[in-house]
């Protein structure tokens, strides 16, 4: 899958393992960071959520 030209992989399978989805999440993440680093943009500060859904 790819998203704003980021490749997600299999983020998004159907039964994936708790380690798949970490390793993908963490793929996802360091590609956001080459891109913003690539378009000298700094990385947007993160979000802090207090309230359990």
């Amino acid at each position: 899958m790819v998203k704003s030209g980021i490749n997600f992989g299999e983020t998004f399978s159907a039964n994936p393992t708790y380690e798949k989805v970490v390793a993908n999440a963490k793929e996802a993440i360091e590609s956001l960071i080459i891109a913003y680093e690539a378009d000298n943009e700094p990385l947007p500060k993160p979000l802090i959520v207090n309230t359990i859904l």
